[in-house]
């Protein structure tokens, strides 16, 4: 009595685990990702923006002429 009741609730409950683990990996994975990715956008954009604030400068300089 006692193994069936182990493996009567002890497969589904190991089952549910495997896959809440394997759900848990695979949204670490997508979350690393993209957050290397939110980090290239961010790395862009500051390159971007320095590149901006040298072009205004300039602009102003040719302004203040």
């Amino acid at each position: 009595m006692a193994i069936q009741t182990i493996i009567i609730i002890g497969i589904p409950l190991w089952l549910i685990a495997w896959k809440m683990y394997t759900t848990i990996k695979l949204l670490t994975n997508e979350i690393n990702y993209f957050s290397k990715e939110i980090k290239g956008v961010v790395e862009n954009m500051e390159r971007l923006n320095s590149q901006v604030q040298v072009h205004e400068s300039k602009i102003k300089a040719l302004e203040n002429k």
